[in-house]
Order: C-alpha cells, then sequence, then structure tokens
C-alpha cells in the first residue's frame, strides 16, 4: 500500500493541473495536463487525422526529426479508429539529429482492422521504444507531414502543430496499447512496424 501511495505521488508532481475544464452532466470536470517543472518543456505529442488511407488517392509522408535535445529519442505511435478505439501502436527510433520517415499507408497497415482507410494518430516523444510502457519525460522530436498524390507533385512540407498531453490520456496510451501487445505480440496485428524492420513492442 506504501509503495502504491508513492508511485501516485510521484505521478501527481509529474503532472500539475492545466486551466482546460468542461462540463458534463452538470458536474465541473477539471483536466490534469502535462505541465513544464521549471527548467523542462513538455514532450512533444502530436494528434493526426488521417483518410483515403489504402485507396490508391495518395498517402502521407511523416518526418520526424530529433532536435538533438536530449539525444536519442523514439516517436512512439497509437492508433486509433473513428470511433476512438486503439487498433495498433509501436515505436520507431530517431538518433540524436536524425530523420525518420513514415507512411501512413504502412503505419495503418497492420492493425486490428486490417488496413485502416480513415482514423487518428497520436505520436509521442519518448525515452522508450516500447509503447506499452512509454516515457513522455524528455522533448525534441518535431514532427512534420506531407502529402503525395499518384499524378501530381508532393504538397508543401508543414509542422504538425503539438497538443497537451492529459495524464489520464498517457495512462490510456499505456494500457491500450498493453493490451494489444500481449494480444498480439510484437508482431502481429496491431502492432506496426518501422522503416528498419523494427517492431518494438
Amino acid at each position: 500500500m506504501l509503495v502504491l501511495l508513492l508511485g501516485l505521488l510521484g505521478l501527481v508532481n509529474f503532472f500539475s493541473v492545466g486551466s482546460v475544464s468542461g462540463q458534463q452532466q452538470g458536474v465541473a470536470q477539471s483536466v490534469t495536463v502535462y505541465s513544464s517543472w521549471p527548467d523542462q518543456t513538455p514532450p512533444a505529442f502530436v494528434v493526426l487525422p488521417f483518410v483515403d488511407a489504402h485507396t490508391g488517392s495518395g498517402d502521407t509522408s511523416l518526418l520526424i526529426t530529433n532536435t538533438g535535445l536530449t539525444y536519442d529519442l523514439c516517436a512512439d505511435f497509437y492508433l486509433f479508429d473513428p470511433n476512438g478505439t486503439m487498433i495498433g501502436c509501436c515505436a520507431c527510433p530517431v538518433k540524436e539529429n536524425g530523420l525518420l520517415t513514415m507512411s501512413v499507408n504502412d503505419l495503418t497497415q497492420n492493425t486490428l482492422i486490417g488496413p485502416a482507410t480513415r482514423g487518428v494518430i497520436k505520436i509521442l516523444s519518448s525515452t522508450s521504444c516500447v509503447p506499452s510502457y512509454p516515457n513522455p519525460i524528455y522533448p525534441g522530436l518535431k514532427i512534420y507531414e506531407r502529402n503525395t498524390y499518384p499524378s501530381s507533385p508532393p504538397s508543401p512540407i508543414v509542422a504538425v502543430p503539438e497538443t497537451l498531453l492529459g495524464m489520464w490520456e498517457w495512462v490510456g496510451l499505456e494500457r491500450q496499447c498493453g493490451a494489444i501487445v500481449k494480444q498480439s505480440g510484437n508482431s502481429g496485428p496491431g502492432i506496426c512496424t518501422c522503416p528498419n524492420g523494427a517492431t518494438p513492442g
């Protein structure tokens, strides 16, 4: 019990309560979000919808750079269907000052529902290449996207805006991905793959 209490206290110290709030059934609901410590900045966390994957209409390249702020990092990927159910996860290393290029069609090929045509990709900057145990303490990843089409030039490269990481979102990503890894192992349905062939689970 003491160990559990200390763990919860540590989690509370890691996060601080932000100003995001909402109304649900007449009761104000506050959302705990990641907030920087005095000498730190929040980790990179982006939410990216995708449509028309695996339809032959084109593809989207995700370009993920490591600024070198905290040495080698990992891009932890979490895939969701349009109803918000996690259908896949994986993590890919990004070397210091390096570049990871991912195809959305490749990333969404091996989900729990087969090739996913529509949904949401969440990407978290982590020191852990085990997506079921993300460690989002350190920032350092910058994420960009570029759309490509069969019969026209690629679109410009644009930065994907970062968003706040909620504490319960972090816990939810960890647990849902853990369930997929437990069911599928490190290469079964629901485990996406990296360009270098690594499939950390």
